[in-house]
């Protein structure tokens, strides 16, 4: 299978916008196991907004690093090799442990046996 990645795709524009909207669901689907109502949009927006700065901080430089490693791999599967290196080094400057999962979890292939 092939997937095509380019700077100008849908999942690429606006990351920032991605990566929230993708945090609310899982904020949601987290409410809904411990029998929680769900919230809007915009519910959760303001409760991310009341959160202490502390708390906020963490979750910008998480998402910063998770769209720097995004880009990374588009800059790796295009082979080009400065960009690629700058966003890779942006994410693991940002999130050392959690960007060395992401590259575990995404260029380690595992081998079933048939």
């Amino acid at each position: 299978m092939y997937q095509r990645r380019h700077s100008h795709s849908l999942t690429m524009t606006d990351l920032n916008k991605l990566f929230e909207f993708g945090d609310f669901i899982d904020f949601n689907v987290v409410r809904r196991l411990c029998g929680g109502d769900e919230l809007t949009f915009d519910q959760y927006s303001s409760y991310v907004e009341s959160l202490p700065f502390s708390m906020r901080l963490a979750g910008t430089i998480k998402r910063r690093s998770g769209i720097a490693f995004r880009w990374a791999t588009m800059y790796y599967s295009t082979r080009d090799w400065l960009p690629f290196a700058g966003n890779l080094a942006l994410a693991m400057a940002l999130e050392p442990l959690g960007t060395a999962k992401r590259i575990r979890k995404k260029y380690t292939f595992n081998q079933c046996k048939i």
